[in-house]
């Protein structure tokens, strides 16, 4: 007895997009880009599952869970590209080094 083949793809859609959190059986990857935004993790990972010249997973279902965008990542994202646009001050490295005798020689 076998049990049943599938598929879950777990992720985030596009930032942009509006979408449900609400697991959603897809069977191609424009139809994830159009549900969870172009571009989005979910739309890739449905790329490489799914391709256009149908060598893909044939005819596992696959399922996804979407995920909301988490606030604090969302403040991180902002916060991190706030850092890159500041200029930073130049750093300077010191190091020493030493050499003892070997044994060998």
């Amino acid at each position: 007895m076998f049990l049943p083949q599938r598929i879950a793809i777990v992720g985030q859609g596009n930032t942009a997009a509006t979408y449900s959190t609400v697991k959603f059986q897809i069977t191609s990857a424009p139809q994830a880009g159009e549900r969870y935004g172009f571009g989005s993790p979910i739309h890739l990972a449905a790329r490489q599952l799914l391709p256009v010249n149908g060598d893909g997973v044939g005819t596992l279902p696959v399922t996804v869970y979407p995920l909301d965008d988490d606030a604090a990542a969302l403040f991180l994202t902002a916060l991190s590209r706030l850092r890159q646009t500041r200029p930073r001050p130049a750093r300077t490295l010191s190091a020493s080094i030493t050499s003892t005798p070997s044994s060998l020689l």
